[in-house]
């Protein structure tokens, strides 16, 4: 049997996935953090077995992990900071089963490894380079002095971006910062600061671009979707800045066979099965990694380009739970 595990919210290839699930008649279960915390499912753990709407996962052969997402709309009680404390410790408990299960099924087929599901984005960069990947030029730092030295080493413009996948935040007035997308930053912007150490923030070195490259990777498969974000203004930095890649041409694109050969390494390397992969061409024909998510969003690239991912994933649980069979 297929284990989809999933959140709620925020996933429409999640959707696309179990359509084509009915679709081919498979056998599957799916379970998300939000419907274990509200009560929706019947779930239950005992010493010998664990049991899911009264199916038994001992056969699960198969499990598609998506995500766990952080339920922000969940509402217990009216007082806002109780009712924090209370999502927050409840959310907490359902990690605990997410947990279990990756310990449980440990002998099942994973799409990530339990182990990947979270990984470091500073690693992941060593690894590519290792391979022979090109990588921009990369700092974390807490000392103005320091930034300003590498600011000036690459033409007084570097980026800054999130060192992990920092969530979004709401202030009290209900105005939302996302601190995730990529920023220019320039030597004025620096000196403009009265401070002389900060926390420790990621910079790298400024990559013009002809395009960017967004990379789906399952089972040994490449799904590549080549991004004209660099001919719409709003888009030049970061794309993710519109909803829905809206205002960029997006065509599926061929990777050059070294730069798919060095992927592969990479991805035997750092144990992964899947994963979304951002890259950038510059206008000279370098290829630059930027990062990896094991559990990247699909949806978008996989409807407009036609390359219907959401149908191979499906195809590709369904043959590896026939083999188990």
């Amino acid at each position: 049997m297929i284990l989809i595990l999933n959140s709620d919210t925020g996933d429409f290839s999640h959707i696309e996935i179990i359509n084509w699930l009915e679709f081919y008649n498979a056998d599957y279960l799916v379970l998300t953090g939000e419907s274990l915390m509200r009560g929706n499912v019947k779930f239950e753990y005992t010493i010998d077995d664990i049991f899911l709407n009264g199916i038994s996962l001992k056969n699960i052969s198969v499990v598609l992990y998506r995500r766990w997402q952080y339920p922000y709309q969940f509402q217990i009680s009216k007082d806002k900071i109780l009712n924090e404390a209370i999502v927050s410790n409840l959310f907490n408990e359902s990690i605990e089963i997410r947990n279990l299960l990756f310990e449980e099924l440990k002998d099942a087929v994973w799409f990530p490894s339990p182990k990947r599901v979270a990984i470091n984005k500073l690693l992941m960069l060593k690894e590519a380079k290792r391979v022979g990947l090109r990588v921009p030029d990369t700092i974390v730092t807490t000392e103005k002095k320091q930034l300003i030295r590498f600011v000036k080493s690459h033409n007084n413009r570097v980026i800054t971006k999130a060192i992990g996948n920092y969530s979004p935040v709401t202030s009290s007035d209900g105005i939302t910062f996302n601190p995730i997308f990529t920023k220019i930053i320039n030597i004025d912007d620096i000196r403009a600061s009265t401070a002389s150490t900060f926390s420790n923030s990621l910079f790298q070195e400024y990559l013009p671009k002809a395009f960017e490259l967004r990379i789906f990777y399952f089972n040994n498969k490449f799904f590549s979707t080549a991004l004209m974000s660099q001919h719409n203004e709003i888009t030049q930095i970061d794309s993710r800045v519109t909803e829905n890649l809206r205002g960029s041409k997006i065509v599926p694109y061929k990777l050059p066979q070294n730069i798919e050969k060095q992927l592969i390494s990479f991805l035997k390397n750092v144990e992964l099965n899947t994963g979304s992969i951002d890259m950038i061409v510059t206008p000279d024909g370098d290829f630059y990694f930027l990062e990896i998510n094991p559990v990247g969003q699909i949806a978008g690239y996989s409807r407009r380009t036609g390359q219907c991912m959401e149908r191979f994933i499906a195809e590709q649980l369904i043959k590896i739970d026939e083999r188990v069979r």
